[in-house]
């Protein structure tokens, strides 16, 4: 019930970028995207929807700066501009953080514990695949901005799994189109790139927590 109107606001720019057509050229899609969120955010402007989004945004930073969670409490106290945005987009593909592979030896006597190892294991491969969704996000085509409007919508605002977890179909999409079409040689090193870069992050996490 909450999210009906934000789900609305998306679906209205989605629906009204897919009128960019696919051929058009790479700066050109681009002027027409920056033209498009300008009438946009006048149009939301004028029907209060920006007035209802800007007090939303506020009351969601001061709760997620006040949850038990050390890492969500540092990242949504920075201010938006110029690093905060960044920095929660980067951290919003890395998470939810794998730590639950640390209860695998309970996973088959306690539910939580299954539910958090399922969890995890999928948040490695969503790790793993990074490689393949930065090369995709440089097409800027409609299943890319499809992605970039829902996760940035949410992710910039909340850390609440139920939202942000809108935008994950749309980033598999996005992982799997450009893996199958990467040459075989490009996959072999963007996932061992992926991979090392999984293994390094998973010894920094259990020094520093």
């Amino acid at each position: 019930y909450w999210i009906r109107r934000e789900c609305a606001f998306f679906i209205g720019a989605i629906l009204i970028l897919s009128f960019v057509k696919r051929n058009t050229s790479r700066n050109r899609k681009i002027l027409y995207i920056v033209l498009i969120s300008v009438l946009f955010l006048h149009f939301a402007y004028i029907t209060g929807i920006l007035e209802y989004a800007v007090d939303k945004f506020g009351r969601y930073v001061k709760y997620n700066a006040a949850t038990d969670n050390t890492i969500i409490n540092k990242i949504y106290t920075i201010p938006l501009i110029p690093l905060g945005a960044l920095i929660r987009a980067l951290y919003g593909l890395l998470s939810p953080l794998p730590n639950g592979l640390f209860r695998i030896g309970y996973m088959f006597t306690d539910y939580y514990a299954f539910r958090d190892v399922l969890i995890s294991i999928g948040s490695l491969a969503q790790i793993v695949f990074l490689p393949f969704l930065f090369r995709r996000l440089r097409k800027m085509d409609l299943a890319v901005l499809t992605f970039l409007i829902t996760y940035l919508g949410n992710r910039l605002v909340t850390s609440t799994f139920r939202h942000i977890i809108m935008a994950y179909p749309f980033m598999m999409l996005l992982m799997c189109l450009e893996y199958k079409e990467c040459a075989i040689i490009t996959r072999k090193r963007a996932l061992f790139f992926s991979g090392f870069l999984v293994f390094v992050m998973g010894m920094i996490y259990i020094v520093l927590f």
